[in-house]
């Protein structure tokens, strides 16, 4: 069964920017070199941008959720983001 997530979010400023981009970059490469990652993408509408990824089960996106650089960059979210929200679908 595959499990499909969805994080979006929105910087809280010019400063925070740079860094969602710099680590949101290394977080997207970082799923996709997963072998358990079946697709990763970001994109942005507006002034929000969007993760989406597929994963094998919800164990390896668990892993890779709390871990490495995805897991420093959900950490430390509250001090540059103005807003988050994630969904997980089984």
């Amino acid at each position: 069964m595959y499990t499909v997530s969805i994080g979006c979010l929105r910087p809280q400023g010019w400063l925070s920017l740079f860094r969602v981009f710099r680590l949101g970059g290394q977080a997207l490469r970082a799923a996709q070199a997963e072998p358990s990652c079946v697709t990763a993408q970001i994109f942005r509408r507006g002034k929000r941008y969007f993760a989406f990824s597929v994963w094998e089960s919800p164990v390896h996106m668990k892993a890779y959720a709390t871990t490495g650089v995805h897991g420093q960059m959900m950490r430390g979210r509250l001090g540059f983001l103005k807003d988050f929200s994630f969904m997980a679908y089984l």
